[in-house]
C-alpha cells in the first residue's frame, strides 16, 4: 500500500520536509505520481545518522590569561 510523504512524516514523528530531505538523498525509497511522492508502506523506516556529539570546552586557567 502506498501512503504519502505526510502520512510517512506522522508515522515516523518527522516533518514532511524531512522525508523529502530522506528521498532525495536516497534513504528513503519513493515513487513520483504526479506532483506527489508516495510511499511503499513497508520501506517507512530510515537509519538515523550519527552526529559527533558533545565536546566540552577546555577549562581555562584561574590567572585569568587565556592562550
Amino acid at each position: 500500500m502506498l501512503i504519502t510523504t505526510r502520512e510517512a512524516a506522522k508515522r515516523l514523528g518527522v516533518s514532511d520536509r524531512r522525508i523529502l530531505q530522506l528521498i532525495y538523498e536516497g534513504r528513503m525509497k519513493a515513487v513520483k505520481v504526479g506532483r506527489y511522492n508516495l510511499i511503499e508502506e513497508a520501506d517507512c523506516h530510515y537509519e538515523k545518522k550519527t552526529r559527533g556529539g558533545y565536546k566540552p570546552r577546555k577549562k581555562q586557567r584561574k590567572g585569568g590569561k587565556r592562550r
